[in-house]
């Protein structure tokens, strides 16, 4: 002890408490970044394998993959949030009780709804993995709307070619000569519901952990899906083979 004080926190100078922690090399943050492009682009593959295969039948449709994917994702962030940390999850629910319900929602049921629901009526992995880009769109006009912020002549113009890249996509006409207007814009659902959750999400980030409170949301997301096969039943679940119940599991992990 130093006078009242336990010698663990009187060596702690504020010299050393404000000592800046070594940064970041840009040779790790590039090589996170590809990694993270990588696996983000597989699993657009692993969505049409499972949803939209070129031959045969699907092994899944949209709500069984919703299913499959986040009921073990319940367990694991269920395990986590209340099993190590309980005390700061608990204080996160009182505090945020509807704003997480709502990002519940957005994230597991409306974010991969939509997006499913698109890639099972056959809209191309590629496709959707451009219309799930139009995020920063929608926050610009979340933000021009809501929050009152000004919408500069690069934000317009932006905005502007971003939808009417949209409505190109849609118009387009497939091989089989039908365009794709419906599942287009069904998909295109997909990322203003995301848009909406980091909108929500913003304010209780600054004061709270953001891994805890992304645990949270993906918990209490999943939650209604646990009980979808009492109703539904699980046969599809069963009849998955080795490689489909892989994707799955490479789904749920990433």
């Amino acid at each position: 002890m130093r006078g009242d004080v336990p010698v663990c926190f009187a060596a702690m100078t504020p010299e050393a408490i404000a000592t800046p922690k070594k940064p970041v090399s840009s040779a790790v943050l590039i090589v996170a970044t590809l990694l993270l492009f990588l696996v983000w682009s597989h699993t657009f593959l692993a969505f049409e394998v499972l949803l939209a295969p070129t031959s045969g039948v699907a092994p899944l449709d949209w709500l069984d993959l919703v299913v499959a994917r986040f009921v073990p994702v319940f367990v694991v962030c269920a395990i986590w949030c209340f099993g190590f940390r309980r005390r700061e999850s608990l204080v996160i629910v009182r505090r945020h009780p509807r704003r997480l319900l709502a990002c519940g929602v957005l994230t597991v049921a409306f974010y991969n709804g939509f997006l499913y629901y698109g890639m099972q009526q056959r809209v191309p992995g590629p496709i959707a993995s451009v219309l799930t880009t139009l995020s920063p769109l929608y926050l610009v006009v979340l933000g021009v709307s809501a929050l009152g912020e000004r919408l500069t002549w690069r934000k317009g113009l932006g905005l502007a070619l971003g939808m009417g890249g949209v409505v190109l996509i849609a118009t387009t006409k497939q091989a089989s000569g039908d365009a794709m207007v419906l599942p287009v814009v069904i998909t295109a659902l997909a990322p203003l519901s995301w848009s909406v959750h980091t909108a929500l999400t913003k304010p209780v980030t600054a004061h709270s952990s953001p891994v805890l409170w992304t645990y949270l949301v993906l918990l209490v997301g999943s939650l209604p899906f646990v009980f979808v096969p009492f109703f539904r039943g699980a046969g599809a679940f069963f009849r998955l083979d080795a490689t489909d119940v892989a994707l799955v599991l490479y789904l749920s992990l990433f």
